[in-house]
């Protein structure tokens, strides 16, 4: 990302003690000032507490200098808690803010790698092509018109089971992408990727569209494993960005094989 405008951390928890009193949900994130040399002066810390909740979300609206060490580290060191028990299920940060992607191909598959190993999946919307996400999106909402069973699970995987189609009529197409992105967790089980190296191999035009074949190495429990993917890329306002031409159904087909299996 090229900047931050907000950070919010979301926790949820279960089993939540019944204690008689008011128990708080917490976060401590853990950051450093720098002198004018550039070199780091000393640690501190950033708080919030609110109310326990089943989803508890902490929100940071801070100086340019926090955002600033986040970017360039590239990660967030944070703690959640709670006064009281509670087990906690999940956890998703959230971050607001502006990335400039790259008008080259291969450099912005790179971009795009970088993203969903670090930041992850379900805020990966700004790479993918618009009218790409308005085709799903009207393929989800005609499943639900239909009834389908498996297009239901997923609405309710991603969305949640109260998410109406109404609700989904009036979300953007980023904000709509990325809540549709959580079922990548289910099928990977993260929601993100332990990239260990990443090499392009080649690009090619077809048509309207670029293909840009990548080597990836990632980590699974220690072990390296080395496959090749091919991203397909549609212009979308100047801009190369990820066609979801076939992806969307492929995705569907790997939850429909996932929640099978479950039932």
């Amino acid at each position: 990302m090229t900047s931050i405008s907000k950070l919010c951390i979301e926790t949820n928890y279960a089993e939540i003690s019944n204690e008689s009193r008011e128990l708080q949900s917490g976060i401590l994130i853990y950051t450093y000032t720098m002198n004018s040399n550039g070199s780091k002066l000393y640690n501190t810390t950033l708080g919030d507490r609110i109310l326990l909740e089943e989803k508890s979300k902490h929100c940071f609206d801070e100086s340019n200098w926090v955002y600033q060490n986040w970017l360039n580290d590239k990660e967030v060191l944070f703690t959640p808690y709670s006064s009281g028990f509670a087990l906690i299920e999940d956890i998703e940060v959230l971050i607001q803010g502006e990335i400039e992607t790259s008008s080259e191909a291969s450099e912005f598959v790179s971009q795009y790698f970088d993203f969903i190993n670090i930041v992850g999946y379900d805020q990966s919307a700004l790479f993918y092509n618009h009218d790409s996400i308005r085709e799903l999106k009207t393929f989800m909402m005609k499943g639900i018109d239909e009834d389908d069973a498996l297009i239901q699970h997923i609405k309710n995987i991603s969305f949640s089971a109260l998410t109406t189609r109404e609700d989904l009529m009036v979300m953007t197409d980023i904000d709509f992408m990325n809540k549709f992105l959580k079922v990548m967790k289910i099928l990977t089980g993260s929601n993100t990727i332990n990239l260990g190296s990443l090499k392009i191999i080649n690009e090619f035009n077809l048509g309207d569209k670029k293909y840009v074949v990548v080597e990836k190495k990632e980590i699974f429990m220690g072990q390296e494993s080395l496959s090749n993917e091919v991203l397909i890329l549609k212009n979308d306002n100047e801009q190369w960005k990820l066609d979801l031409t076939g992806w969307g159904a492929k995705k569907i087909d790997e939850v429909n094989k996932l929640y099978g299996s479950q039932r």
